[in-house]
């Protein structure tokens, strides 16, 4: 049995290919438009109130004794990379032992509200024991948790205690 295609038949696979290609433009507008947070925290110094990496030098006539002497910061750098605003509402991470900490007091002002296709950098005091440090993490104002691993730090951290003597 050979049913020939009608009008009708033509019209409702135009509809069904329509509708899916709807579905699926209006999937990749929702995938583009959702919080997405691209997070990295590194070694830093304070320069003449610019955070600079803590490798980094500044062409100030600035000698390496002077240099050694600026404070160390863990700078988290957030960048929102989706399509909406994220507010920050808290930083901090999780230490070897499994110990969770978080980063709290008067120099920070959190939160903090990210717009898209825009990053802030966050420094913070670098604590007693940075060498626990193995996963950072930031909690949006939704509760998600954007997590980054210590590896980078780590290194950044070690090669500047090797540098100091410590």
């Amino acid at each position: 049995m050979d049913f020939p295609m009608t009008f009708m038949d033509y019209v409702a696979i135009y509809g069904a290919g329509v509708a899916t290609a709807v579905a699926a433009l209006d999937f990749i507008k929702w995938k583009k438009d959702r919080a997405h947070v691209i997070l990295s925290c590194y070694l830093a110094k304070m320069v003449d109130n610019m955070v600079v990496p803590s490798g980094g030098r500044i062409c100030n006539g600035t000698s390496d004794e002077d240099d050694r002497r600026h404070d160390r910061f863990i700078v988290y750098a957030v960048k929102n990379d989706g399509g909406t605003p994220i507010t920050v509402r808290s930083l901090g991470g999780k230490e070897t032992d499994g110990k969770l900490f978080v980063i709290s007091g008067s120099t920070l002002t959190l939160p903090l509200t990210i717009q898209p296709n825009a990053s802030k950098e966050i420094p913070v005091p670098l604590g007693e024991s940075p060498e626990s440090i193995r996963e950072f993490c930031v909690t949006d104002g939704i509760g998600r948790e954007w997590r980054y691993k210590a590896c980078i730090f780590q290194k950044q951290l070690a090669e500047y205690r090797r540098k100091m003597g410590n």
